[in-house]
């Protein structure tokens, strides 16, 4: 069953579902709990997300998964098997296999196994 959120996840809600699709944004303290997630806004900072499969627009939370697709990781912290991300803008991630396509300032990557990066730009 996919449950399907038109509004912000509010600060200190928890939610638990095999699928959830939020349209807008995972504010501060909240918690989900998917299996296959879907964030189309903002995960804040002190936003906790654990799921098998995350894909999220903005990412500034903390994501603990298996596989996850990120637009913009934004000061966020990422521990997954595999990560791709479109934009690294700053933030953490902790993964066995990572895909970056830009890779900007402030970004630490931790792989065990395979860093992809294929552009280059900022100095940090």
């Amino acid at each position: 069953m996919l449950l399907d959120i038109k509004e912000n996840i509010d600060y200190g809600v928890e939610i638990d579902s095999k699928k959830l699709h939020v349209i807008h944004d995972a504010k501060e303290f909240s918690i989900i709990d998917a299996i296959e997630l879907q964030i189309d806004g903002t995960t804040f900072k002190g936003s906790l997300q654990f799921s098998k499969n995350a894909i999220i627009k903005t990412h500034k939370g903390s994501l603990r998964c298996s596989i996850a697709d990120i637009q913009n990781l934004d000061g966020g912290e990422v521990h997954a098997t595999k990560v791709k991300i479109k934009n690294g803008i700053s933030g953490s991630v902790y993964a066995q296999d990572v895909i970056i396509d830009t890779l900007f300032n402030n970004l630490k990557i931790y792989a065990s196994n395979t860093i992809t990066i294929k552009n280059l730009k900022g100095s940090g």
